[in-house]
């Protein structure tokens, strides 16, 4: 029977607890519900290109354009780096 290691526990639970944070700061930050709302156009669009286009893009051209046009509020595409950052000089000076 196989039983994982420790390092291995320790590295998944770390893994959730992250997945957790980010979702709590995209939505504490309005993030989720500007990419809600994006999706929402996203789909209308999938749905019927012909909607307020004048010419036809694809898929990923029409997604960099809805990023585009909604400059306002929180970016998108924004990452968690910082908190890289943070664990690890945490983890050196723990050295």
């Amino acid at each position: 029977m196989y039983s994982p290691g420790l390092t291995q526990l320790h590295r998944e639970l770390g893994n959730q607890v992250l997945s957790r944070f980010k979702v709590l700061y995209k939505d504490k930050h309005l993030i989720l519900s500007k990419v809600q709302k994006l999706y929402e156009h996203y789909c209308d669009w999938y749905l019927d290109p012909t909607i307020g286009e004048k010419h036809s893009a694809n898929c990923r051209q029409k997604w960099q354009q809805l990023l585009h046009h909604a400059p306002y509020g929180p970016s998108v595409v924004s990452s968690l780096n910082f908190l890289a950052r943070v664990v690890s000089c945490k983890r050196c000076l723990k050295y």
